[in-house]
């Protein structure tokens, strides 16, 4: 892992006078591997590598994307109501369609759609070097129709004695972005690249090992493709870098409050990846220029700058 970053933060020299004043102490929590949010959309990331490694549609598969879709008894809609009228799986991830997505969750169904999720991570405890939250999906015996098509579309809405999912940890999105950069295979994340004794002589380093494998690789590149086009024709475009070609996934999620979190997982160079990142904004709404999208493209340049892709 390159860099691992939670906003508020602190001084780790002034921990004591934070705790001992009764102050805001919300900047010792660290967000990147702690918090629970909602995935929105680049969740959808799952559920397009679902359904093509299943043969249950491809980038080609028409489907008709309402406003608002009834569907188990419940309502999907897509964000600001739009309607988007026919459209491809391709259209629909670069639009970022929910009735499209609602849809597809169906047909893979909710048993295909938790045990893929857990293939990339959700509802295991994953190793890593800082305490890490379990990212979560439901136990699907218990999700209904409704809650299925909103989970594929990145919303977590269920009421039953499991959790409602997706729920995921910025870092689980991260390992989302690196299964599909990676052609399909996980790495086992870690922070500690090396440990050197004073006298210079390495007394640790860590060694990659692949963490699990949740697709092919000819379905991770047809994916990475699926994404190029978020990035050159839709939701996507403030994480475009001239001269590199950027995958991506933007997202939405509701939060309940007045302003929505604001997402963006991403990978580049796309035909030969070298960095994936994972940003998530809490309550940026959609005032914030350029959004994830924007902040994302902003670390994506920086490190493929340090790695000499441009």
């Amino acid at each position: 892992m390159l860099a691992l970053a939670s906003s508020p933060t602190y001084d780790a020299n002034d921990v004591d006078s934070i705790l001992s004043s009764g102050g805001d102490s919300s900047a010792l929590y660290n967000r990147a591997t702690q918090a629970l949010y909602s995935p929105g959309s680049p969740f959808k990331i799952v559920t397009l590598t679902t359904a093509l490694a299943n043969n249950v549609a491809n980038e080609s598969s028409t489907y008709n994307s309402p406003s608002t879709l009834d569907i188990g008894g419940g309502k999907v809609t897509n964000f600001n109501n739009a309607s988007y009228g026919n459209i491809t799986l391709q259209r629909a991830t670069e639009l970022s369609a929910n009735t499209v997505f609602a849809q597809v969750g169906d047909q893979i169904g909710s048993e295909g759609l938790v045990s893929s999720s857990e293939k990339f991570g959700f509802n295991n405890a994953l190793t890593f070097d800082l305490p890490l939250a379990k990212s979560l999906m439901p136990d699907p015996k218990e999700m209904t129709q409704w809650e299925t098509a909103w989970a594929a579309a990145g919303e977590p809405v269920g009421e039953h004695a499991s959790p409602a999912g997706p729920q995921a940890t910025v870092l689980q999105m991260a390992l989302v972005g690196c299964a599909i950069a990676n052609d399909g295979t996980i790495m086992q994340p870690y922070l500690v690249d090396s440990v050197s004794n004073s006298d210079g002589k390495n007394s640790y380093r860590a060694t990659p090992s692949s963490m699990s494998n949740v697709c092919s690789s000819s379905v991770a590149k047809r994916v990475r493709k699926v994404l190029e086009g978020v990035v050159n024709n839709g939701t996507g475009k403030a994480a475009a870098i001239s001269g590199v070609q950027i995958a991506g996934k933007t997202g939405t999620a509701e939060t309940g409050k007045e302003k929505d979190d604001r997402w963006f997982v991403g990978m580049g160079p796309s035909d030969d990846c070298s960095v994936v990142v994972a940003v998530v904004l809490e309550e940026a709404g959609e005032q914030l220029s350029g959004g994830a999208a924007g902040r994302a493209q902003g670390v994506l340049k920086a490190a493929l700058e340090v790695q000499g892709e441009l």
